[in-house]
């Protein structure tokens, strides 16, 4: 089973809970599960380690077919309630917390590729969009 931290985390949503649930169950020990970790002054969803596998960055959103009215690259209009609201777009957010990650990351050299076409960059960094129930981007 993954490792946990915070070791008890409360999931803010249901689609975060299910995602959590989904994950304890299906990683192994190796796996590390870091829910909603600051980096960088942003706050992730989740950011998964593996030592092999590297590192993985899920923002999860509760959102519908129903529930989005506008797809943008920048912002997406969502229904709440009775209103619609623009937000800001998960993609660019998932990038934004994946930039932050890398930033942090290259502060340390022993995670830094030394040589190849990514020399100077940090060896493992993915980025990953889910909703709770099923990807949005396939």
């Amino acid at each position: 089973m993954a490792k946990m931290i915070p070791e008890s985390p409360s999931p803010r949503t249901l689609g975060e809970k299910e995602l959590l649930n989904f994950l304890e169950r299906s990683l192994d020990d190796l796996w590390t599960i870091y829910y909603e970790p600051m980096i960088g002054g942003r706050q992730p969803d989740f950011i998964l380690f593996h030592p092999y596998q590297g590192i993985l960055v899920l923002e999860v959103k509760d959102y519908s077919r129903e529930t989005i009215k506008e797809i943008n690259p920048d912002f997406w209009e969502i229904k709440v309630d009775t209103k619609t609201i623009s937000v800001k777009s998960p993609i660019k957010q998932v990038i934004a917390y994946r930039n932050a990650l890398i930033d942090l990351l290259s502060m340390e050299k022993d995670l830094i590729e030394t040589s190849g076409r990514h020399k100077g960059k940090p060896k493992s960094v993915t980025k990953h969009l889910y909703n709770g129930r099923k990807p949005l981007i396939r």
